[in-house]
């Protein structure tokens, strides 16, 4: 194993605890300090910098498999599975936002389980590398 290989693997760790943090300890704090609309307005300003920082961590984790001397090209699937899923669920909060405005809950709930599906398959995915 390489230097840039030990890097990949703490980096997948820092995606990983970035995940639990938000979702386990600033969105359920948010909800239960701020009243309804200051926790909305709130989380409508973290969740974009949480996921644009998910998708920095993985451009330096495709860097670091670039940089890795491992000619195994699986190694690229989890930097890329986490640019696509991050990007995807950044690429979603204006029209999950604008569900919400609009009193639309059904494509509200539908955007934003798909945002949790997909970071919850993130921090699997990130898991799974750093065990393996």
């Amino acid at each position: 194993m390489s230097l840039a290989y030990d890097y990949l693997i703490f980096v997948a760790g820092i995606i990983c605890g970035i995940i639990l943090f938000q979702s386990s300890i600033i969105a359920p704090t948010v909800f239960r300090v701020l009243d309804l609309e200051d926790a909305g307005a709130f989380l409508r300003n973290v969740f974009p910098r949480f996921f644009m920082l998910i998708m920095a961590c993985s451009l330096l984790m495709l860097v670091l498999v670039v940089l890795s001397d491992s000619s195994d090209k699986s190694r690229f699937m989890l930097p890329v599975a986490n640019l696509v899923f991050s990007g995807v669920s950044y690429l979603v909060i204006p029209a999950t936002n604008r569900a919400k405005d609009d009193g639309e809950e059904k494509k509200f709930k539908a955007l934003h389980s798909l945002t949790v599906a997909l970071t919850l398959l993130m921090l699997i995915l990130n898991i799974s590398w750093w065990l393996f």
